[in-house]
């Protein structure tokens, strides 16, 4: 459906200022670069976080598992400490995740409004195109 709807956007602006297709040549090759490294980084960073997240399981089956032993010999607050570490780790993937999907958002919504700029670059363009030739044929009547 989005490509459906992308495909009749660009039919629209190439009809009205077939100018602009020039334009998206570029733009597609970027978007194109774009996509390759966030594809491979992003398949590192959940290879990451994968490895982050089995440690805090683990630690928490074990810890459920032999809950009456900790409280019995008194180790709660060193699982809980253990836990607090595994887990902060984890956020910290996560938070690298986070940071990654928001630079390929800027990197797209850059691109987009590139397309809108070099678009009304184009109209205005077209516009005192028309002005132009209306005035000299205004001019040339009188």
């Amino acid at each position: 459906m989005r490509f459906f709807s992308a495909f009749v956007s660009f039919s629209i602006i190439g009809y009205k200022t077939p100018y602009v297709l020039l334009a998206l040549i570029p733009l597609g090759i970027a978007y194109y670069f774009i996509q390759r490294y966030y594809i491979s980084t992003s398949r590192q960073l959940r290879r990451i976080q994968s490895n982050a997240r089995s440690p805090v399981i683990g630690h928490f089956s074990e810890t459920l598992s032999g809950s009456s032993s900790i409280r019995a010999y008194g180790m709660t607050k060193r699982f809980v400490d253990e836990s607090n570490l595994r887990v902060d780790i984890h956020h910290n993937t996560t938070y690298e995740s986070t940071v990654a999907n928001r630079w390929l958002a800027t990197r797209l919504e850059f691109l987009g409004y590139s397309i809108v700029l070099i678009d009304a670059l184009f109209i205005c363009y077209d516009l005192i195109l028309v002005l132009t030739i209306f005035t000299i044929l205004s001019n040339y009547k009188s």
